[in-house]
């Protein structure tokens, strides 16, 4: 067994390198990993941490690919484990870096790569699959939902509601009798996902309908919209929650 790394050689592994690493493994959401373990000499020890530093100092430049999803630097993998295994020009990301303990003439050597491709997969679905549940928690969408013009997709609550029931209050005699008016109002109650440029678009249309005057039927805000940004594939996008009221 060996495996090449950026181009350096470890030749003397004691211990087998492939596994996965699992966000979720019932799910399928695992990615390559390679857990490597060996004796170097004091050169190969020294080229490891030159490479680590020089991997370092350009990730540190660049956004974050967890949340980005943009590949960026990488590190060449190329290596053989038993039963034939073998893995060539793999594009992989340092996930711990190289530590070193002196062993006689040799450095013990340890670190993990993963194949960078199916981490960025894992995480954009993970990330999607998060954006798209808003928040609400079982990840159930109720379909969506147009306001003032904007597209609210993937809706995380039931929206439909009514509010304010007329009342049951009891007579002296102990018979119920009713108050307030005898009309269901409607209600929605509204957690989805915009765009950008929908969230922007969403605060426009609330602070035209408070300085307009409604009509019946219209549905009225009754709370001001909020929002948190995310970001998919690249893209900024909106959780966002506004309760409405139909009027009468």
């Amino acid at each position: 067994m060996a495996v090449t790394i950026d181009g350096i050689t470890i030749s003397y592994l004691t211990a087998q390198p492939f596994s996965y690493a699992t966000p979720s493994s019932i799910s399928g959401r695992a990615f390559r990993q390679w857990i490597i373990e060996g004796l170097v000499p004091e050169a190969t020890w020294l080229a490891l941490i030159d490479s680590y530093e020089a991997y370092r100092t350009a990730k540190l430049a660049e956004e974050d690919p967890e949340t980005t999803f943009v590949k960026g630097t990488t590190i060449q993998f190329s290596g053989s484990g038993p039963g034939g295994q073998s893995w060539s020009n793999i594009d992989t990301y340092y996930s711990s870096a190289p530590e070193g303990d002196q062993t006689g003439a040799f450095i013990r050597v340890s670190l993990e790569l993963i194949d960078a491709d199916q981490a960025l997969a894992v995480w954009q679905q993970i990330a999607a699959e998060e954006g798209a549940g808003g928040g609400g928690g079982n990840g159930y969408n109720y379909g969506d939902f147009t306001l003032w013009g904007v597209d609210i997709t993937a809706l995380s609550e039931q929206p439909d509601g009514y509010q304010d029931p007329p009342s049951a209050e009891l007579t002296a005699s102990g018979t119920h009798y009713l108050t307030g008016a005898l009309v269901p109002v409607q209600t929605k109650n509204i957690t989805g996902t915009v765009t950008e440029a929908g969230w922007l678009a969403l605060l426009a249309g609330y602070a035209d309908a408070v300085r307009n005057s409604p009509a019946s039927g219209d549905w009225y805000p009754t709370t001001a919209p909020t929002g948190e940004a995310y970001t998919v594939g690249g893209q900024t996008k909106y959780t966002v929650s506004i309760e409405l009221v139909k009027l009468l």
